[in-house]
């Protein structure tokens, strides 16, 4: 049996928000370690952005990286589910790019 369209949501969710947190690091030339856990990676972020406000608690997207690819022993995820692991890496992704601005990065959303 194969893995579900949310599944795969809630997977790509949390790839999206490390990503979009990683390039923010790139950018300051910090260096970080291969984790998955979005608060240690945000954390790695100077104070002055304020995506390190604006998203204080990113547990429930992290969990997204081990039990999305790795369905075993986790209850299957749910629409919901994805649609508030989306929801909340577009957040994420949003802050992203409003501090590289504020940052004279030139950054366009999309």
């Amino acid at each position: 049996m194969g893995a579900s369209i949310p599944r795969y949501a809630c997977y790509l969710a949390q790839q999206s928000a490390e990503k979009a947190l990683k390039a923010v690091l790139i950018y300051q030339q910090i260096e970080f370690p291969y984790e998955h856990n979005l608060d240690l990676i945000r954390d790695l972020i100077p104070a002055d952005w304020a995506l390190k406000a604006a998203h204080p608690d990113l547990s429930a997207l992290t969990h997204w990286a081990v039990a999305g690819r790795y369905p075993s022993h986790w209850p299957e995820p749910t629409i919901e589910d994805a649609r508030a692991a989306c929801a909340q890496a577009r957040a994420v992704l949003d802050s992203v790019v409003a501090d590289l601005q504020a940052h004279s990065f030139p950054a366009q959303a999309t």
